[in-house]
């Protein structure tokens, strides 16, 4: 097998072929999209029974890759890369943490189809609010490059027992 990196960043895997038919068939080429680093920070305060609370959701990059495959304005198969992240969410009462965990796309995967799973990353999570529930997030899972997205509500009890519902 043989990479090769152009110019541009797209990467060409070349194989030899075992038989002449082999060598006929197109070789699809992998383009990686630039992994970012940034941590992204959101936060929201709500007030819920006179009482002040504050959610916090970080989102992490990671080197977690999704493979989507597609096909170019050229005709050439592609494998486009894209980085999924894991989100940290927390909520406060004034100083004192009253939750926090880190979410990632497995949190998720018995809701979703499994060919869409597999395509999808955790794009992004927003704290919601408090209600007598619990502390309420909405997290939104994507496949990248597309409109196609899930919303699924998460709603964590006082006694950090967490619920997961696709919004229809």
């Amino acid at each position: 097998i043989f990479w090769i990196e152009s110019a541009i960043g797209d990467i060409l895997q070349l194989s030899k072929a075992d038989n002449a038919v082999d060598s006929l068939l197109p070789i699809p080429v992998v383009q990686s999209q630039e992994r970012s680093k940034e941590v992204v920070q959101k936060d929201l305060v709500v007030y819920y029974n006179n009482t002040r609370y504050r959610g916090y959701v970080y989102i992490n990059p990671t080197g977690i890759k999704v493979i989507q495959p597609g096909i170019t304005e050229e005709g050439l198969e592609v494998e486009n890369v894209f980085y999924d992240n894991i989100i940290h969410i927390c909520v406060y009462e004034g100083k004192n943490r009253l939750f926090g965990r880190d979410m990632k796309k497995a949190d998720f995967e018995p809701l979703l189809p499994e060919v869409y799973y597999q395509r999808s990353i955790l794009a992004d999570m927003d704290f919601i609010g408090v209600n007598e529930k619990g502390y309420q997030y909405q997290a939104n899972l994507c496949i990248p490059n597309s409109a196609s997205c899930y919303l699924i509500n998460i709603s964590i009890t006082k006694n950090g027992d967490i619920t997961y519902e696709l919004v229809q």
